[in-house]
């Protein structure tokens, strides 16, 4: 305590010695200096805030937001409030205690609506919950589409009729609100619309109405004829898809063979999207076969009698003997007939021929030639052009012929020209180019950094000296001569004063004095 008393007192007794300009001067100094520091503090302690959420709606924002508040996370909030960013090193860990807590929910109430049950609620209460819940968890489940900011999905349950006839069929309608120049492809919806059909008992597909922001529809109830241009439309997506797959094809192989773009392909397919089942029955009269076989044979014999004898009664008596014996010729007949039954070989067929077939493909391939540079002996470099050999070229054509693997690709051309590639150079070069900014602009924060750093440091440093010459500029200063005299007027008063003493006690007490002479001097001898 006597310590700091007496370091307070120095230090006073410093600043009372400074005049008024080193005051301000050292005032406003320590100011600065102190300001810096603590700056530089901030700015190297300062948490660097990630997105912790995106694209949220007002109540799931402000269930996230109320969830933070209770695990004390630091949070800012952007974008009018739809994203909510957190500190970087917090981010993983949050999301999974937020995933415990089934937020953020991303498309109304889900199945958690049953977590939550009370007693007395009727069966009417029970079909809406679960009505509810469904759209809930369809619309969370099309919220993870990444071309998807976030949908609604609404289900339309009809009554149960007593007549199968009078029951309607359940529909469904989905509201997508995409994000600004994305789209879906054909082949996105259509999983869509089979997604909400199988989750719900009785919905077929083509009950299933899908529009987006615009409230342009991109899927409605199946009618039953399609419109021209709608046809037309799936058609030409569909040609689109197969020559593209052709082309990325070609692309890639003669990326491999001659490098990256030295070569331009071009892919035109004709499909043929007629539709056409046929049923045919054919008979080899050739092929006859032995079904059955049967043979019947008949032998018959009649015999010819002619009445003989007197005419009478007693001629029809039994007990009277003919008069003469009668005599007869008889007759015989034989049969034979056969029954053979043949099978012919017949046979069924069932043809479907499936549309959008293909029916013709061409193929246009544009190779670039080889280069050679060359420097002169006055150091100016130039670039030479070679052609393609027809060997190469031939070879390269029987390649498409081959990788396109269609009976039907008859027109197949591959050219050989230089290709002008100073675009793609262009690219390559800017790209370069702002990879290398992006990386000085790093770099230049980083040294900016340590060179602030080491500026308030030093400023500190210089800071700190000059204030200490101040100080010790400002003490008095004694000379070492001075400090000597003083030194030896101390001790010459000190023996003036011993002297003095002596002379008072020889006055007062002369016999003690003499007796300690005497044992000074037996002493001595």
């Amino acid at each position: 305590m006597d310590f700091l008393r007496q370091l307070y007192q120095q230090f006073v007794g410093i600043w009372r010695s400074l005049s008024l300009q080193q005051r301000i001067f050292v005032g406003f100094g320590s100011a600065l200096a102190f300001a810096g520091l603590l700056l530089l503090t901030l700015w190297q302690t300062t948490p660097q805030y990630n997105v912790l959420f995106g694209n949220l709606q007002e109540r799931d924002a402000g269930e996230v937001v109320t969830k933070l508040k209770e695990l004390e996370v630091p949070y800012k909030l952007s974008d009018d409030g739809t994203t909510v960013m957190i500190p970087s090193n917090r981010v993983a860990e949050t999301r999974l205690a937020l995933a415990q807590e089934g937020l953020p929910r991303g498309g109304g109430v889900g199945y958690e609506i049953f977590d939550r049950t009370r007693l007395g609620i009727t069966s009417f209460e029970q079909k809406v919950n679960l009505k509810r819940a469904t759209e809930g968890e369809l619309a969370r489940t099309i919220n993870q589409l990444n071309e998807v900011q976030w949908s609604r999905v609404q289900i339309v349950m009809p009554e149960e009729r007593l007549f199968t006839e009078q029951q309607q069929e359940p529909s469904a309608s989905v509201f997508l609100n995409l994000f600004p120049g994305r789209s879906l492809s054909r082949r996105q919806i259509q999983g869509i619309q089979h997604m909400v059909a199988s989750s719900v008992e009785g919905l077929r597909p083509e009950n299933i109405t899908i529009l987006d922001q615009h409230a342009n529809p991109l899927a409605m109830p199946t009618e039953t004829f399609a419109s021209t241009a709608e046809l037309s439309s799936s058609q030409f997506e569909m040609r689109s898809r197969v020559e593209k797959y052709f082309q990325d094809k070609l692309k890639s192989m003669f990326d491999r063979i001659l490098g990256p773009r030295k070569s331009v392909i071009s892919v035109s397919v004709d499909l043929d999207f007629d539709s056409i089942e046929r049923t045919e029955e054919k008979y080899d009269p050739d092929g006859a076969v032995v079904r059955s076989e049967q043979r019947q044979r008949e032998s018959t014999t009649s015999p010819s009698a002619q009445p003989e004898g007197v005419a009478g009664i007693s001629a029809n008596l039994p007990s009277v003997a003919p008069l003469t014996p009668a005599s007869y010729v008889g007759s015989q007949r034989q049969s034979t007939s056969s029954i053979t039954n043949f099978e012919i070989s017949k046979t069924v067929e069932h043809i479907i021929k499936s549309p959008s077939s293909i029916k013709s493909i061409s193929v246009a391939v544009v190779v670039d030639g080889t280069y050679q540079d060359t420097t002169a002996p006055d150091g100016t470099r130039t670039r030479e052009y070679t052609a393609r050999s027809e060997e190469e070229i031939d070879k390269y054509k029987r390649m498409v012929l081959a990788a396109v693997g269609n009976p039907t690709a008859g027109n197949i051309e591959v050219i050989n020209v230089p290709l002008d590639t100073s675009a793609a150079e262009a690219e390559q070069e800017a790209a370069a180019a702002a990879a290398q900014t992006a990386q000085r602009r790093d770099l230049y924060l980083a040294i900016g950094k340590g060179v602030v750093t080491i500026a308030v440091l030093l400023f500190i440093f210089l800071l700190v000296r000059f204030v200490l010459r101040s100080i010790l500029a400002a003490m008095p200063v004694r000379p070492a001569s001075e400090k000597a005299g003083r030194r030896i007027d101390m001790l010459a008063k000190e023996e003036s004063d011993a002297t003095a003493e002596v002379k008072d006690m020889v006055d007062k007490r002369p016999e003690d004095v003499a007796s300690l002479i005497k044992v000074w001097l037996k002493e001595e001898k």
